[in-house]
């Protein structure tokens, strides 16, 4: 399948934006080199797997997503659809520090 670089741009940049996130805010968050994603956004410049997956990592966003503009589609169990139920009615700051816990709880309590 064919990338298309020009889109892959745009999404970066609408994503980053929506977050509110200047191009050089998400370039440390990535680890990028200065004004490096100004040139993925507006497809100058083509990045690497490991670029987007950064990027998409920084972002909060599956790298299918960047790639190609859709979400794969993981069968969930009960208690995650749950968990997403309450989570999605939550604000958005309060979403960040749930988003925080469970990063301390998973790197802490390995199962």
């Amino acid at each position: 399948m064919i990338i298309n670089y020009v889109l892959l741009g745009k999404r970066i940049r609408t994503l980053r934006q929506e977050q509110k996130l200047t191009q050089n805010q998400l370039e440390e968050k990535a680890n990028l080199n200065e004004k490096y994603l100004s040139n993925i956004e507006r497809a100058t410049s083509i990045p690497s797997i490991e670029t987007i997956a950064s990027i998409a990592d920084a972002l909060n966003v599956p790298i299918d997503y960047l790639v190609y503009g859709r979400l794969s589609q993981k069968p969930t169990s009960p208690t995650v659809d749950k968990i997403n139920n309450i989570v999605t009615a939550m604000p958005e700051k309060h979403r960040l520090f749930i988003l925080d816990f469970l990063k301390i709880y998973n790197k802490n309590f390995k199962l």
